[in-house]
């Protein structure tokens, strides 16, 4: 006989392809978006976006399952449609870049404004973090004496307006 996993493994399989997941997956993401949500978010999620996607699908589809045997469930889709754990569509990692790509600017902009600077500050931000971070949570574990530094030599660049 058939075990319950098993059978909604194979109901699963049979309504939702790989494309679906995906889709599904950048759909997740969206809707997150505007509450502060991205890909990062995902990171330690187990099985990352498409992990999270694939709960989501079975939770909220006619899949009727314990609760306590769905990450079996999901980690076995996961391999089965043959995703990565880390995977993310690329239409997202090339929003996730847009975001971030606005969101820093804007940071940058305010800090030229509190430092008084009408010089591009972003190669400061570029060349500090490929020296000293190597992953994004790093730059929040740097110590204050690190960051002193940094803020040190953009006070120092260029002109100084009003600060």
């Amino acid at each position: 006989m058939e075990s319950e996993i098993d059978a909604i493994f194979r109901q699963f399989i049979e309504r939702v392809d790989r494309d679906t997941v995906a889709e599904m997956a950048e759909r997740v993401l969206i809707d997150k978006a505007p509450h502060g949500g991205g890909i990062f978010v995902f990171t330690d999620y187990p099985g990352g976006l498409i992990g999270f996607t694939l709960r989501k699908l079975l939770v909220d589809g006619d899949y009727c399952c314990d609760l306590s045997d769905i990450d079996e469930l999901v980690d076995r889709l996961i391999d089965y449609y043959g995703f990565a754990q880390d995977w993310v569509p690329p239409l997202l990692l090339v929003r996730e870049v847009l975001a971030l790509t606005v969101h820093r600017r804007r940071i940058i902009e305010q800090l030229q404004r509190d430092l008084g600077k009408s010089v591009d500050l972003a190669p400061i931000f570029d060349r500090a973090a490929a020296t000293t971070i190597q992953h994004t949570e790093d730059a929040f574990l740097l110590d204050d004496e690190r960051v002193g530094v940094i803020l040190d030599e953009l006070k120092s660049t260029g002109i100084n307006e009003g600060t």
